[in-house]
């Protein structure tokens, strides 16, 4: 990259490499938390210290040492507090009171229906000793339950299980994944797991939600041709709990290698607003009303399709595309991006090791720099 490029790129862009390298150097050189913190600490004082006296290429070069431990840090405390959750209640009978969150229906596996549950209690049943916990998990279910988003249940003779299984394939475990989700540990409900139903509220906004949203899935469904609906599902709603007919055109495309095209991307969201400003130019009004009614259909299209690293990539960019233009201050396409990147990693370092999110941000770095 020569000078004059080398000079466009964002600052952001380059404390987001180098938070990228203190995450994967954790991989093989895992620093422990108190001598990141008392780095990190030492840094930030030395620039308070000699802020005056230090040019602005020198404290620059001080925070990219601090992403870089930051990063590595950030990725350990994430593996030590799920390890450390599961040591605590893993191959333990429990009982847990939880909050549902989602529920699914697949019929591409043997476990129909899967709902992801927020614990918020759990009780030793051998000791008798209960403890505030604040964790998820992801039920299955060969059978149809009658608890839905909202509802507060009791789950009885529940175990968790410390599985670390490695894949032939040398890709990342399923363990790696719950980690990156967010959630503690599966169980499959079955006959010796008994729940029930504790709290269904008569108001609940995340049930209204859920509701409207599979109302308005269910009534395109019937609406749509199936073969026609397994594109569109895929393709522009992003679920992945598949159908019959979604099953037999994965297979298809499989034979050709062309599966990736099922995927949906940030590329969906452009072709949605790209289709509205079209259809906003026969309307005769003020630019910041349409740009005002594009967010909200954006938020609208948002609410009714499933998230993705991808959607929420572009989505996220997008969004403050258009709060700069109603703000009426300079954007940076680039900028924007190693911001949402940098946030993304700060919160979930684990999406790293993900090829959803390197094939995400790395393609579309790669296409803002070549442009540059």
């Amino acid at each position: 990259m020569n000078k004059s490029k080398a000079q466009k790129l964002s600052p952001f862009f380059i404390l987001l490499l180098s938070l990228i390298a203190g995450i994967y150097s954790q991989t093989f050189c895992a620093f422990s938390f108190p001598i990141v913190l008392g780095t990190g600490v030492s840094i930030l004082f030395l620039l308070l210290l000699l802020q005056k006296y230090l040019s602005e290429k020198f404290v620059y070069f001080f925070l990219i040492i601090l992403f870089f431990f930051a990063g590595n840090s950030l990725l350990t405390l994430q593996k030590k507090h799920h390890k450390l959750l599961l040591t605590k209640y893993a191959n333990k009978q429990l009982s847990v009171v939880a909050y549902v969150i989602n529920k699914e229906e697949s019929q591409s596996h043997p476990y129909k229906h899967v709902a992801l549950l927020k614990i918020k209690h759990v009780t030793y049943r051998k000791h008798n000793q209960n403890f505030c916990a604040n964790f998820k998990i992801l039920v299955y279910s060969p059978f149809k339950y009658n608890f839905t988003v909202g509802d507060t249940i009791t789950l009885n003779n529940v175990r968790f299980y410390d599985k670390q299984t490695k894949t032939l394939s040398g890709n990342n475990p399923f363990s790696d994944y719950l980690l990156k989700e967010h959630v503690l540990a599966t169980i499959f409900l079955n006959k010796t797991i008994l729940y029930k139903i504790t709290n269904r509220p008569k108001l609940s906004i995340s049930r209204w939600f859920w509701e409207k949203k599979y109302a308005f899935y269910n009534k395109l469904k019937s609406k749509i041709n199936p073969k026609a609906f397994a594109f569109f599902s895929l393709i522009f709603l992003g679920k992945k709990q598949q159908s019959k007919n979604e099953i037999n055109l994965r297979k298809k495309f499989n034979i050709w290698g062309l599966a990736h095209y099922l995927a949906r991307s940030g590329l969906h969201i452009v072709i949605f607003v790209l289709i509205w400003k079209f259809l906003f130019r026969f309307i005769p009004i003020h630019m910041v009303i349409k740009t005002i009614f594009l967010v909200i259909l954006c938020l609208l299209y948002s609410f009714f399709s499933w998230s993705s690293i991808s959607f929420l990539r572009a989505y996220y960019v997008f969004l403050f595309l258009q709060i700069g233009f109603l703000m009426r201050q300079q954007t940076n396409f680039l900028h924007l991006l190693s911001i949402i990147c940098m946030f993304t990693l700060l919160f979930n370092p684990m999406q790293l090791f993900f090829l959803d999110f390197q094939l995400s941000f790395a393609l579309t770095f790669s296409l803002v720099l070549f442009s540059l």
